[in-house]
């Protein structure tokens, strides 16, 4: 026989020699509780340290407010595409020059002289804008190869200032032929 076999019977042996109730249905008599023999349960701990639940609540509520920015934050801006001064020029000369056959000559010339100096301000940094035509292209300095548009562009603006400011007259023909000049420009002038 193994030994929990043994200890099971020896149990049972035990059970087997209790006294007996003298009668039917009669239990024996209770004791009173508490029992003297047991103590008593240990007292638990009421409540946690007090900065143990600040501290947790704290923490509860920075990790909430965390959650919340996160969730409602506004997002970055994303800056503007950049605008590349070489396709702008070219498509306003472009629509200038499908427009063209309802403007008057020193329109046309006008806005040639617009979309270059624009042109020469974003590509180049030179205030173009705000000079005349012999401030732009008269000042060289130094030949180097900052200055090649220069050369490119000078014979075209003197046909811009020529058709924008001269009292003799210009045919459509002629300022077609000058958006079609200034176009031919960009494209050599191609980044």
């Amino acid at each position: 026989m193994s030994g929990p076999m043994i200890a099971w019977m020896t149990q049972l042996a035990v059970i087997a020699q209790l006294p007996v109730p003298d009668g039917p249905g009669q239990a024996p008599e209770p004791v009173p509780l508490p029992h003297p023999e047991i103590a008593p349960p240990a007292a638990l701990a009421g409540r946690l340290p007090l900065w143990v639940t600040v501290s947790t609540a704290i923490f509860v509520l920075a990790l909430v407010a965390l959650v919340l920015w996160l969730l409602f934050r506004s997002k970055p801006a994303t800056p503007p595409p950049l605008k590349l001064p070489h396709k702008t020029a070219l498509k306003a000369l472009r629509m200038l020059r499908d427009q063209a056959g309802g403007l008057p000559p020193p329109e046309i010339g006008h806005r040639v002289s617009e979309i270059l100096r624009g042109y020469f301000m974003a590509r180049y940094s030179v205030p173009a804008p705000f000079r005349t035509t012999q401030e732009i292209f008269s000042h060289v300095e130094g030949g180097d190869n900052r200055c090649v548009w220069r050369g490119q562009f000078g014979p075209l603006a003197a046909i811009y200032d020529e058709i924008a400011f001269a009292p003799q007259p210009f045919t459509h023909a002629q300022t077609q032929s000058l958006i079609e000049n200034a176009i031919t420009k960009m494209e050599e002038e191609r980044p």
